[in-house]
């Protein structure tokens, strides 16, 4: 029956039927493949635009995934999250194949904190491609190494060991104001004081008496009574 319009109160075509504007027990195949939906529900999209809310308790995407708004919630894992494509600075990257951490403001200058770099857990900073480091390790414990001069300021800088506070040399301790080290100050203390016990080793003892002996004379004047003799001194 060939016809424009057909009104039925149900319709069985082969093995599909119409019934309430449902199709039931068939499969729908549009543009030779490229929107299929079979009878177990799966559908099969080569394109499309979905406006309204999606739900769906998993799936797998390939390609890039683009979002105006937020991703909120649940948990993401093993992926590589950054702000910015490679050479587009500032960029914040994480990245658990390399630099667990990195913040860059550009290619040679930035923060970066790797999960466990060379048996160490560190911190490292560069600029300019130069780098400064804080690492802990079980050997050495927790280290600062600085590229140049290392600052420490602040209101008041306290030191309080379990142990002792370690110097390689007296040289190493320096005055910024003066210039001189304290090795330099030690040894002229140490000089100042064995000029003085040379000095006391060539004084009289406390309580000492020696004689004096003076010649009989009368200074050239026969008028005066000669005198003269021994004499002690008193301590």
């Amino acid at each position: 029956m060939v016809a424009n319009k057909l009104t039925a109160n149900y319709a069985s075509i082969a093995n599909s039927n119409f019934s309430g504007g449902a199709i039931v027990g068939s499969s729908i195949n549009v543009g030779d493949g490229r929107f299929v939906v079979n009878s177990a529900g799966s559908v099969f999209a080569a394109d499309g635009t979905f406006q309204g809310t999606i739900n769906a308790r998993g799936g797998t995407f390939e390609g890039n995934i683009y979002a105006s708004g937020e991703i909120i919630g649940g948990i993401i894992t093993g992926a590589r999250f950054r702000t910015g494509s490679s050479g587009v600075y500032p960029r914040v990257e994480i990245d658990p194949t390399s630099v667990a951490f990195g913040v860059y403001s550009d290619a040679s200058s930035g923060i970066l904190i790797p999960a466990y770099d060379g048996g160490v857990s560190k911190i490292r900073f560069l600029a300019n491609g130069n780098e400064s480091t804080i690492y802990n390790s079980p050997g050495v414990g927790l280290a600062i190494s600085a590229y140049g001069n290392l600052n420490l300021s602040g209101s008041n800088i306290d030191l309080q060991p379990n142990g002792k506070v370690r110097f390689r040399s007296w040289l190493d301790i320096q005055s910024a104001f003066s210039g001189a080290t304290l090795q330099s100050e030690l040894d002229t203390i140490n000089s100042a004081i064995t000029a003085l016990w040379n000095a006391l080793n060539h004084k009289s003892d406390i309580g000492h008496k020696h004689t004096v002996d003076i010649g009989t004379h009368n200074h050239g004047n026969a008028a005066n009574q000669n005198w003269g003799g021994t004499f002690t001194t008193s301590s």
